[in-house]
Formats: structure tokens, sequence, C-alpha cells
């Protein structure tokens, strides 16, 4: 720093040399800098760095010291070290009972030896309460008397401490009951009918046979309608003389000897909306620059056609023939690539906005020549090649002979 610039510090507008309780601890550097050696909690303040040449006025900085620390030593702690529960009992993973009868399912756990018990509580898998009227508890091990349906499910054995939760699970088979509840009911719609398929509940016993019967109900609708589903025992359905474009409720209930068990979930399936009728006399027409796939419009509800589609097919599988959709208005197609000696299958499809109808299926042989085309096509464009070669070389040899005339008349006559 040059020899003729003066650095003064100040606390709070005091000059730190004359502040009392910094007086022994501040250093000036030669750079400038201020040093507070060691620092307490009472130089916390507003510090200010003015530097002065003695020409013009002094220039200032500030800056907030703000100076953290810890309140002194703790007191004395006392650690408690505790290891997680283990079980020592463990519930059976499957206890079987029928209605009426009882049933006491063990479990119990410990820490390390001579350290406190855990805590161990019962509980229902699927969170509902416990019947306390026919429930006790005693030392870890349950006791469920008069057993009902409702007491079928998952229980679990739950034994924790400060440390560490630990779960011991077991399910619990009630026999001699009606059916549980059919799960996991979905279905597939189109215009008029629905098909459903579900998972069975439990049938209340190895020595029950379940069947099955479907209720549905338009949406809105009080009254319910049902079908029994057949074959006996059947997982799945289909529900036909359905309204198009209809919302419909369907739920699923089974049944056995002792009785009809609980219904299904319900749930919301919509038929499909109107299709249009089918498209007509397909016909494939082979014409001088490709095949022209033509037909008619449907009879029923041709004003639903949204687009047409050309699916063909040489083996089993059926692939699209159109790039892009054909519109209402157009009623034929030209197909330029078909192979020479192949049989294809066609079928066109009227589209409607969430479904179609397809017409018949039609079969057309394409001729074996056509594969020849091509190669016919190249040889006469060769052979028209070489022709026009030939000419344009005669007339390239006349024009030459010309010139050499020309050019000897200018000496001799040209000999005739």
């Amino acid at each position: 720093m040059p020899g003729n610039v003066t650095v003064r510090w100040f606390r709070e507008g005091s000059p730190v040399r004359e502040v009392a309780a910094l007086e022994t601890r501040v250093t000036i550097r030669k750079d400038g800098s201020l040093i507070i050696n060691p620092v307490s909690a009472d130089d916390s303040g507003q510090y200010t760095c003015e530097v002065s040449n003695g020409i013009g006025e002094p220039q200032s900085a500030s800056a907030y010291l703000n100076i953290e620390c810890t309140q002194g030593s703790s007191g004395h702690m006392e650690v408690l070290v505790r290891k997680p529960p283990a079980f020592t009992v463990e519930p059976d993973p499957l206890y079987q009972r029928k209605v009426g009868e009882s049933v006491e399912m063990h479990c119990d756990a410990q820490e390390a030896e001579g350290t406190s018990k855990p805590n161990i509580q019962w509980q229902r898998r699927d969170g509902q309460p416990l019947q306390k009227n026919r429930v006790r508890i005693n030392s870890g091990n349950i006791t469920i008397e008069n057993l009902r349906r409702s007491d079928f499910g998952y229980y679990q054995c739950v034994a924790s401490n400060e440390v560490a939760t630990i779960v011991s699970a077991t399910q619990l088979v009630i026999e001699g009951t009606q059916p549980h509840a059919p799960y996991n009911l979905s279905g597939s719609a189109t215009e008029f009918s629905v098909t459903l398929s579900w998972m069975p509940g439990y049938s209340g016993g190895p020595d029950y046979k379940q069947d099955y019967t479907i209720w549905y109900r338009e949406a809105g609708v009080s009254e319910w309608s049902t079908i029994p589903v057949t074959p006996s025992g059947s997982t799945q359905v289909t529900i036909n003389r359905l309204s198009p474009g209809t919302t419909y409720e369907f739920q699923v209930i089974g049944k056995n000897a002792l009785g009809d068990g609980m219904m299904s979930k319900v749930i919301t399936i919509r038929t499909l909306g109107p299709k249009p009728g089918q498209p007509r006399n397909v016909t494939v027409v082979e014409i001088p620059n490709g095949f022209l796939i033509s037909w008619q419009v449907p009879l029923e509800r041709a004003h639903l056609v949204q687009f047409y589609t050309i699916k063909y097919r040489t083996d089993a599988q059926w692939k699209t023939l159109n790039r892009g959709q054909i519109r209402p208005e157009e009623t034929s197609y030209l197909v330029k690539n078909l192979v020479g000696g192949r049989t294809y299958y066609f079928r066109v499809l009227a589209n409607s906005l969430k479904s179609y109808e397809t017409s018949e299926e039609i079969k057309f042989p394409v001729p074996a020549r056509v594969k020849h085309k091509a190669i016919t096509a190249g040889v006469v464009g060769g052979i028209l090649f070489f022709i026009v070669a030939i000419i344009l070389s005669i007339c390239a040899v006349k024009i030459c002979n010309k010139h050499i005339c020309k050019e000897k008349e200018k000496e001799a006559e040209c000999p005739a």
C-alpha cells in the first residue's frame, strides 16, 4: 500500500483502538486488513474501513460482523442402547376353521436378554377393526371366538420397540360360508354387446362349487336385470342385445349350496356408437396403370362413414393397403404394386368415429404375366434405344462426309 495512504478502522463509529474491549486484540496490517484475535460474542457489530491519502474526502466501506458461538458445554447425557425385537414364536402361515368355531393364533417376541419386552399387537391387514366382543389378546396370542365369514382375511402380529417394528402375517380361512365377492371385474364393449371377466372370490371351502350371476342395468335406471353365467363356474360371459352408444352398470355375485355370496364392485361400460352399414360389391379390375379396387357405399347408415380403409392379405395376417384415410365420397383406390402370380384377398372397411363395418372378403389372383411387364418394357426400351443410336450414327457419318467434300472442292472438283 502506498506510504501516503492512511487506513483507519471504526466499530460502531468509534476507532477500534479506543474500544476498551478490543484494544488488546486488534491489529491493522500494512495492507489495511483488520485482525481480531481471539474473537468473542461481544465483538459483533458494524465495522467501517476509512481510507485517505490527504487529498480530497476519505473513502469508506462498512460491514457487519456477526459472531456465532456455543452456549457452553452440555450436561451429562445417558445413552440407552437397545436392539430391535425378534420373533421367538410366529403364527402359522394358514389357519382354517369353520363358521362358529374359534381360533387361537400364537405370537411372541423379545429383545436382547435382560432388556424389556417389546410391545406386541394384532391387527387386520385390510385395516378393519377387530371385533372386541369376540377377540381376546393374551401375551401376544390372539383368540377369536364364534367365527363368521367376515373374519376371513389376513392378520398380522406386530412387535415394536423404540428401535424397530417387525411384522409376521397369517391367513385365516373360514370354511362353510357363502362365497366372497368376486374381484377385478372388467369388460370390453362392441356396438350391441359387452364381454365381462372377473376373478373368483373364496368359494366357501373345498366342498363348495361356485356359480355366478350378472346384474346389469342402464345408467340412471333403478331396476336391475340378471343373467346366470353358463357354463357353471365360468368367469367370463358376453351380454348381448344391448343398445349402441349406451352406458351400462355391471356387477357379479357368486352363489354356492349355502346361498348367495357378496356382490362385486360395480363397473360402468359404454357400448360403441352406431356403425355404418357394410360396403357393397367390392371389385378389383386390372387397368393400364395398375389395379383399381372399387366398391359401393353402404345401404344403411352411410351418413356415418367418416373414412374408408382397405385391408389385404396373401397369408393369414391382414394388413392395411392405403397409406392415408380414404374420404367417404371416394369409392375406388388405385394399386400399382401387386405381385404377378400371387393371390390377394381384399376387404373394405367403412369407419365411423368409434366403430366400423367390413365388407365381404373378395379373392383376386393376379395374372402371372404382370411380373413380366417390367422385363418386357425394359427389352422394348433397349431395342428402341439401339435403333435411335444407329440412326444418329448414320446421320453423323453423312454430315462428316459432306464436310470433307466441301474441303476438297476448294482444291479440286469432288467426284460424284
